[in-house]
Order: structure tokens, then C-alpha cells, then sequence
């Protein structure tokens, strides 16, 4: 309706102003039919202006009364990636943008100076309304991958060196090993027998010795590595481990493990020993999981018996005469001699004298059955100290537990110029020629565990237990030659089944007296 009025306000103002300018004309009017001619070609004019002049009015009134005139503003400049030219007019400072309006009509375009580096852009046509995307077609499954089966071998140690006989223990049967060769995982090695010895070297560093007639089983990573020891001696210098990582020996008794230290195992029989020269290693015995802390320059053993327990290293001595820990059956039996005809004995890591009753057997006047146990095959030169470990398993009036030195002359069993030191019950004696003369009470729980120490000298014996002194007594025998001892366990038929009397650690030194 406003546009309608103002068209009409316009065209009477045209009429009114061609009018005017007719009448002001100082040309004289030559005819009516003259005029009549232009007056409709005037009209068309006036209709034309008229038109501009509503287009015009109709741009400035939809902009709204609220927004004032603005001038024309040029075109933004449009950057190029052509090289840098000489300096141009500096660009207008853009104004922040405008929320957006309405749509309306272009006004009239403006004629502007002409740049070749300022190009108009140009006016944004409406998108129409895309048509909606059809859905995506489905994706087929991917066929299933088919696992590999071939397994990739992963070396676990390399052999340093190789002495005598060694042999790779494989799946596929034992074959040659030589130095530089690697240990695949789950593979192990056997050492031949004699001087024959085997070097490993695991991949952080870590490093194994196997003596003679030695057999690992295999060698696994995991959480952790893992060893089996089957037979024979392994001595290590494990390095440090990573956190909850442990490196784990396996033997048929025993676990052992080592978070980083140097020891050495030794499996013989059914009994592993452990002994720790560096760091600390938990020795757990397999068949009721008891287990001990083994720390430097101590040891312990994993066998059907007692607990396991750790027990210091004796020091080295290169004075000792003899040592012994019972853990090599052949060496035994070629340094030691059995006692005829008394308790059975074995020697399985340690000198074990069962006293069970013994109904088939005959004992002798006063009850007694002949005393089971060894005695060295040399003799050791008077004065010299024995020491040794003694375990008793029943505390009872008829078992005794005796050490016993006679001449070497002197048969087995024999009296002449004997020494001895025993327990019976829970009494401590010195004996001289089997006859008591010095006594000491014997404290502690049964099974005990005690260490004995005896002095034989010229003029006396003396005897300790665990540090503390038993007894001194003269002996009042000619020493002429050299001593053996004798380790024994004897008892009356009617002691407890199972009852035992148990040796290990013995070692034997010179005195300077």
C-alpha cells in the first residue's frame, strides 16, 4: 500500500513539473496538434523517471528508518601469491562483521575506480536445497585372517665357551653344541662327566656355570625368566632384574628366587643347596612350600626332612683338613667308611642314621643294637678340632648321639684310648674309654639342632655346643699316631619309630698347640 502511494505522489509531481516547464518555454506553440504529438512521447519519459525514482525510494525504505545512509564501500582486497610489488594504497581497516540481515534488493551499482588488484567479488547466488544423501552402502566383512603357524624362535642365552663333552638338549633329540651357539627358547644342555664344564650367557647380561655332569633342562622368558635344573652344579652371577620380574631356578626339590646376586645351586639326589655369595635368594621346598632367606655367605637345603633352614658358610680356610657336606654320593663313599652291621645309614646332603626298632635284627646284651654311621678313611694328626652339626629328632633315655676318636690303629667299635662326646636324653657327657666323667644338662625343644665343636690334644679333651663349653677332661692317654673319629647313632629296640640321628658340616683343623 506505501508503495502504491508513493508511485502515486511521484507521478503527480512529474505531471505537475512537465507542466511548469511547458509554460516557462518562451517558444511560441505552432499548433494544438503539435502539442497533442508530444505530449504522449513527454508522458513515456516521465513514466520511465517515475519508475527509477520508485525503485530508488524503495531500496532506501526497506532498509529501515533505524540505519542511516552509508556511503559505497569498495571491494576488499583479494590476496594473491604472486611476488611482493611496489606499495599500494593502504587497504581499508575491515569492520568487524555484521550479524546477518534479510536479503534485499541490490542497489544501484556505483561506478568506482578501476584497479586490477581490487576486483569486486561476486554476488553470492542462493545453493539450492541439496536432496538428502542416500544411505551408505554396507561394508562387506573382512575375511578372516588366517593365523601363521610358523613359530618364531627366540634366542634365551648364547654358550660362552664349552669344555669337554657338552650336548644341546633340543626337541628333536640331543645334539653337538659349540661355543657362540645360541639357546633357543625351551632348549637346554647336558655336561658330560670328568673335567667337562659349559658357559652360559644370557641376553641382559647375567651368566651361567655348569660343572660336570650337570643337565638344564631349558630356559624360558615370560614374566620373568625361567630355569630348570634337572642334575649337578650351577653357580650364577644373575643381574639385576626389573621390578616384579624375577629370575626363577626350578630343580625337582626346590624353587629359587633371585631378584639379582651371584650363588650357587647344586642339585644331587633329592636334595638342592643353595649357597649365596652375593645379594639374597628364597629357597622354597616344592613338596610343602616351607622356605627360607638365604643371604650372603650363607647356604641352605631343600630335602625330605627338616625345614629348610639358612645356615652361615663356613669360612675359607685353607688350613681345613677335611670338609664335608655329604652333597656328593661318589665322594662319600671314597672318603668315608660305613660302620658294619649297625643302623642303616644314607647320605643324601647330610649323614642320616635311622634308629627305628629293628625287629629282625638281634641286639646285644643290655638292649644296645650296634651304632650306625661312618668314619673317615684317614686319620689327622693330634692336636686337631672337629666340628660338626648334630640333629636329634626324639628326645628319649635309650638313643644316643655320639663323636667318638680312637688311634686309627684301633678297629671299628674298639675302646683302647678312645675319647668320645654324646647325648642321650637330655644329658651331655665325656666319655674316656666309654667311661663318663664329665655332664652337662641339655637344654632346647626336640628336635634339636646343635653344633658341636671337640678339642683332642695331648692332655685333654675339651667339648662345646653351640658356643657354650660342655667340659674339660683330662684323658690321661699315650698319643702315639694319628686319630680317626667315628660319627654314630645307637638305641635300645624300644625308642620311637622313625627316630633319627642326623650329621652335616663337619670340618676338621689343626690347632697351634
Amino acid at each position: 500500500m506505501r508503495f502504491n502511494a508513493n508511485i502515486a505522489t511521484v507521478l503527480s509531481e512529474s505531471a505537475g513539473e512537465q507542466e511548469a516547464t511547458l509554460e516557462v518555454q518562451q517558444r511560441p506553440v505552432r499548433s494544438r496538434s503539435l502539442v497533442r504529438e508530444a505530449a504522449p512521447s513527454t508522458l513515456v519519459w516521465a513514466l520511465a523517471a517515475a519508475g527509477v525514482a520508485a525503485a530508488v525510494l524503495l531500496a532506501v525504505l526497506s532498509t529501515g528508518p533505524e540505519e542511516p545512509p552509508r556511503k559505497p564501500k569498495s571491494a576488499p582486497l583479494v590476496k594473491k601469491t604472486e611476488p611482493r610489488e611496489a606499495p599500494q594504497a593502504p587497504a581499508p581497516v575491515p569492520k568487524p562483521p555484521e550479524p546477518p540481515r534479510e536479503p534485499r534488493p541490490a542497489p544501484a551499482p556505483v561506478a568506482a575506480p578501476e584497479n586490477p588488484r581490487r576486483d569486486p567479488p561476486a554476488p553470492q547466488q542462493p545453493q539450492p536445497a541439496s536432496a538428502p544423501e542416500a544411505p551408505p552402502a554396507p561394508v562387506p566383512a573382512p575375511a578372516p585372517v588366517v593365523p601363521q603357524t610358523t613359530k618364531a624362535e627366540v634366542a634365551v642365552a648364547v654358550v660362552d665357551s664349552v669344555k669337554g663333552e657338552a650336548k644341546l638338549r633340543t626337541s628333536k633329540g640331543p645334539e653337538a653344541v659349540k661355543e657362540g651357539q645360541s639357546l633357543l627358547e625351551g632348549q637346554g644342555i647336558e655336561v658330560g662327566a670328568g673335567e667337562s664344564s659349559a658357559s652360559l650367557r644370557l641376553a641382559d647380561g647375567s651368566r651361567l656355570e655348569l660343572a660336570a655332569e650337570s643337565r638344564l633342562d631349558r630356559i624360558t622368558n615370560g614374566d620373568g625368566k625361567r630355569i630348570a635344573l634337572d642334575l649337578g652344579v650351577l653357580t650364577a652371577d644373575i643381574r639385576k632384574q626389573a621390578p616384579g620380574q624375577p629370575l626363577i631356578i626350578l630343580t625337582p626339590q626346590a624353587e629359587a628366587r633371585v631378584l639379582g646376586t651371584r650363588f650357587t645351586l647344586t642339585v644331587k639326589g633329592d636334595s638342592t643347596r643353595l649357597e649365596v655369595l652375593e645379594g639374597r635368594v628364597r629357597l622354597t621346598r616344592l613338596s610343602d612350600g616351607s622356605s627360607t632367606d638365604v643371604g650372603a655367605g650363607s647356604f641352605a637345603v631343600a630335602a625330605p626332612g627338616p625345614r629348610p633352614a639358612s645356615k652361615r658358610l663356613p669360612a675359607n680356610n685353607p688350613r681345613l683338613l677335611l670338609a664335608e657336606d655329604f652333597e656328593n654320593p661318589s665322594g662319600v663313599d671314597a672318603r668315608w667308611q660305613a660302620l658294619a652291621d649297625g643302623f642303616p645309614t644314607t647320605t643324601r646332603g647330610r649323614l642320616e642314621v635311622d634308629l627305628s626298632p629293628r625287629a629282625a635284627d638281634a641286639y646285644t646284651s643290655g638292649g644296645w643294637h650296634l651304632p650306625g654311621g661312618l668314619r673317615p678313611r684317614q686319620g689327622f694328626a693330634v692336636p686337631f678340632r672337629l666340628s660338626v652339626d648334630v640333629e636329634v629328632t626324639a628326645k628319649h633315655d635309650n638313643l644316643n648321639a655320639v663323636v667318638a676318636l680312637a688311634p686309627a690303629s684301633v678297629k671299628v667299635g674298639g675302646v683302647r684310648n678312645e675319647v668320645a662326646a654324646r647325648l642321650r636324653g637330655a644329658e651331655y657327657a665325656i666319655l674316656i674309654e666309654n667311661t663318663k666323667a664329665k655332664t652337662s644338662a641339655a637344654g632346647g625343644a626336640f628336635p634339636l639342632r646343635t653344633r658341636w665343636v671337640i678339642e683332642l690334644d695331648r692332655q685333654e679333651l675339651r667339648f662345646w655346643v653351640d658356643g657354650k663349653e660342655i667340659g674339660r677332661q683330662a684323658h690321661g692317654l699315650t698319643i702315639t699316631e694319628d686319630y680317626k673319629f667315628e660319627l654314630q647313632g645307637a638305641a635300645k629296640a624300644d625308642v620311637p619309630a622313625g627316630a633319627r640321628v642326623i650329621f652335616d658340616n663337619v670340618k676338621v683343623e689343626p690347632l697351634d698347640r
